[in-house]
């Protein structure tokens, strides 16, 4: 973030202390709405990831709602497979903050990135994901960003690992009935395009099988080094998805067990109904695709990763310290940039087409 001249920047804030008891040691991670610290709580001595909004999203009511929903979200899952937030408030210059649990490990983006995962493991993570997934979905709380640097690898003191599922900033949570008011208006585009299910991408209303349409994404590339879309263009990419679908697994790794090209496949189908129907069945089909790897030997490992394009830097949101985003994942920057800006706006109304488009019909989910 810029310093103006009328709030300090990011980095210019360490030291600080919010609410009275927790002082920002460090700079962890920098995203569109906010910037995220390890921090020190004075009265517990508790080690800390806080999230503040930045300040010039101060008046900005919509982008505070939004700030807040992560911390309403996730705060409602106490699941070991989604980051715990710990506190929320208000500050006294009336900066908004959430508190995380600290996590002690690496995102998947850099395993993948640097071909340190193998299938085996990569399932292992995806099945404490969608248990995670699960638990949201059961809530009423779809994700929207599922992708490799919003997983985290925690490693724990018996010298275990699980993974985590970061960042609600942009779930959606169902309101009750009785309340017409919703966040997110229909046509709203939020999330990251290469990990978006098309219906996503179009702005539908979605459910978890968004939620799974990215995971698939996830797996895909993880197992194979390259995203299964990789238009550049916002347009192209949706094209691409419904059109041309994903590459065949056995095509580029023909050394994986068929039946997990099966997994991805469906994950992956452009017709929600013939997706998954929910985490769980899903899940089941990943612990089938495991049984595979009959021991840890004989997995074989992931090939390198398939840059996409060049990018330009840009830092984003996290609960633990990170590095610079793998490349394969800012190709689309600047139509994230967009979508970023569209998600704050309340969008014009459509005007409807005189005859229904065969390609928004194609994965449009039937009325029931």
């Amino acid at each position: 973030m810029r310093d103006t001249g009328e709030h300090p920047s990011a980095q210019a804030r360490i030291g600080e202390t919010i609410a009275g008891k927790y002082e920002l040691l460090r700079l962890l991670g920098e995203g569109g709405m906010g910037a995220v610290y390890e921090a020190h709580h004075a009265f517990t001595d508790r080690r800390v990831a806080l999230k503040l909004l930045h300040p010039h999203f101060a008046k900005v009511t919509a982008v505070q709602e939004r700030f807040l929903r992560e911390a309403k979200a996730a705060g409602a899952l106490q699941h070991r497979c989604i980051a715990n937030v710990l506190d929320a408030g208000i500050d006294a210059d009336r900066t908004l903050y959430v508190v995380f649990e600290f996590l002690d490990g690496e995102d998947l983006a850099h395993l993948i990135e640097d071909s340190r995962i193998t299938p085996r493991r990569l399932l292992d993570v995806t099945l404490d994901i969608l248990a995670g997934l699960e638990a949201a979905h059961g809530r009423a709380i779809v994700h929207r960003d599922v992708k490799p640097a919003n997983i985290f690898i925690v490693r724990e003191r018996d010298g275990g690992q699980h993974a985590k599922l970061l960042d609600f900033g942009v779930a959606r949570v169902a309101e009750p009935k009785r309340d017409s008011r919703r966040l997110t208006q229909a046509g709203t585009v939020v999330g990251t395009p290469y990990y978006m299910s098309p219906e996503q991408m179009y702005g539908e209303d979605i459910d978890g099988r968004a939620d799974l349409w990215s995971m698939g994404v996830v797996l895909f590339l993880g197992l194979t080094g390259r995203l299964p879309f990789q238009s550049k263009n916002y347009t192209a990419l949706v094209t691409e998805m419904l059109q041309v679908g994903p590459p065949s697994l056995s095509t580029l790794r023909p050394d994986l067990p068929p039946v997990l090209g099966a997994v991805v496949a469906r994950a992956l189908n452009p017709s929600i109904d013939s997706r998954y129907a929910d985490a769980a069945e899903m899940a089941d089909a990943v612990r089938e695709a495991r049984l595979a790897f009959s021991r840890p030997g004989d997995t074989p490992s992931v090939v390198p990763v398939t840059r996409v394009a060049p990018r330009r830097t840009r830092k984003t949101d996290a609960v633990a310290p990170v590095v610079a985003r793998p490349a394969w994942e800012k190709a689309l920057d600047a139509i994230e940039d967009q979508i970023d800006e569209i998600a704050t706006k309340k969008p014009a109304e459509p005007t409807p087409p005189e005859e229904p488009s065969g390609i928004t019909g194609f994965f449009r989910k039937k009325k029931r």
